[in-house]
């Protein structure tokens, strides 16, 4: 819903918590019990709103958005690449 918005998306932060249904988690920890890959740990896009983190896209949503049953937000993501070499900014 578009309450939701602005959304800032970004990669996460130290400290970071994503709540669930039974609780708070630190969404490094999340990662760590998924068995996410380190190098993928690091690029994965949380979506955030006034500091809570409402989605770690491709992995998990927060508890905050179980209840939204319209969805009236597209968000498309793009990796920017350097010309000049193969890392992403």
């Amino acid at each position: 819903n578009s309450r939701y918005l602005p959304l800032v998306a970004r990669t996460k932060l130290p400290g970071d918590r994503i709540a669930f249904s039974y609780g708070h988690k630190k969404v490094n920890k999340f990662m760590i019990d998924e068995k996410v890959k380190l190098q993928d740990r690091d690029k994965a896009i949380l979506l955030e709103k006034d500091g809570d983190v409402l989605a770690i896209l491709g992995y998990a949503k927060s508890a905050k958005l179980q209840n939204i049953s319209d969805c009236d937000i597209i968000i498309e993501l793009k990796e920017k690449y350097n010309e000049d070499s193969s890392s992403i900014h």
